[in-house]
C-alpha cells in the first residue's frame, strides 16, 4: 500500500459516507457507485470497512425497502422483485418478507379501495378480470387477490 492508494482509500470512504448519509444502499448499489471512481481493491476495502463498522448493512437496507414498498401499496412479489433487482440475495429472503408483520391481504384491500373510488358492480367478468390484473401487477399473490375480490363482491362496501 502506498501513499496514493491510502489517499484514494480515504476519499472513497468519505464518498461512501456522503452517499450513505442521504439514504441506505445495498452492497451491490454501493459497489457500482464506487467502481465508477475507484479500482476494485479499494472498493472492496471500503465495503469491508463500512460493513465492519455497521455503516452499510444489507439487512437494514432490506428492512427499509420492505417497509417503503409496503407503505406504497405493493405486494409480496413486487417487494421480492425489487430486492433482487437491488442486489439482495439472502437465501431466506422470502421468509424475511413474510415475517415482516405486514398484512398483505389488508394492503390488497386498500389497493382495491383506492382503485374503486365508487361502487362498481363486480358481476361483470371483464371488470373483475381487469381488477385482478391490476392487483397482480401491484405484486399481490393471485390467491390473495381472488380472496379480496370475492370479499368485495359479497360485502359491496369493502
Amino acid at each position: 500500500m502506498n501513499f496514493v492508494d491510502d489517499e484514494l482509500y480515504k476519499k472513497a470512504i468519505a464518498y461512501s459516507l456522503f452517499l450513505l448519509a442521504r439514504r441506505e444502499y445495498s452492497e451491490k448499489e454501493l459497489r457500482i457507485k464506487l467502481t465508477d471512481k475507484y479500482n476494485e481493491e479499494i472498493c472492496q476495502r471500503v465495503l469491508d470497512y463500512l460493513q465492519a463498522n455497521n455503516y452499510q448493512s444489507d439487512e437494514r437496507f432490506t428492512d427499509m425497502i420492505v417497509r417503503s414498498y409496503a407503505s406504497r401499496g405493493y405486494g409480496h412479489k413486487r417487494i421480492l422483485q425489487e430486492l433482487s433487482r437491488k442486489g439482495i440475495y439472502i437465501s431466506n429472503i422470502d421468509d424475511y418478507v413474510t415475517s415482516s408483520k405486514i398484512d398483505f391481504k389488508d394492503l390488497c384491500r386498500d389497493a382495491l379501495r383506492r382503485k374503486l373510488k365508487n361502487n362498481i358492480d363486480l358481476s361483470d367478468y371483464k371488470i373483475k378480470a381487469k381488477l385482478l390484473r391490476y392487483l397482480v401487477s401491484r405484486g399481490f399473490e393471485y390467491d390473495v387477490c381472488i380472496s379480496v375480490l370475492s370479499e368485495y363482491g359479497k360485502t359491496e362496501d369493502c
